[in-house]
């Protein structure tokens, strides 16, 4: 014979038992299943050692890098190499003018590794999808993710 259960004992008995079944499936339905939206593509402004360390540690994180954009050809050459050395496939684009690379509608995030006395104009021309890798403040005061301090003496 079973005993009467109140409604409190059910509701708790019955969500347990929902979260067990909920959280043994999660994990292998979902777990290799990349959406459009869950690709970011990002585009690097001054790919010499700042720039080409942030890349790689977005790639480790899954971006893809989608151009580069250097004023100087060896950098620019070096940068797109160790973004092809970290992904699979898919062509990057290189720029010269980084006016070309935020005008670019397949980037998603742009990451600004220029000089400190350059950060201000890629951050403030007209995008709001600017990483700022700035050492010291920048002039720009919603894209810009660096220090808000200068290291060193100066």
């Amino acid at each position: 014979m079973s005993h009467p259960i109140d409604r409190r004992a059910f509701m708790h008995r019955a969500a347990g038992a929902s979260a067990v079944v909920s959280m043994s499936l999660a994990g292998p339905l979902t777990r290799k299943v990349l959406g459009a939206n869950d690709r970011v593509r990002v585009g690097v402004i001054g790919v010499g050692r700042q720039g080409t360390s942030n890349m790689r540690a977005f790639q480790k994180h899954g971006a893809e890098i989608a151009a580069v954009c250097d004023v100087y050809a060896t950098n620019l050459a070096k940068g797109k190499a160790s973004a092809q050395g970290f992904q699979k496939g898919g062509e990057i684009a290189t720029y010269t003018d980084f006016r070309k690379l935020l005008d670019a509608k397949t980037i998603d995030v742009v990451i600004n590794a220029t000089p400190d006395h350059w950060h201000a104009l890629p951050t403030t021309s007209g995008t709001t999808r600017t990483a700022c890798s700035a050492t010291g403040p920048c002039t720009s005061s919603t894209s810009c993710s660096g220090p808000s301090r200068r290291r060193g003496p100066w």
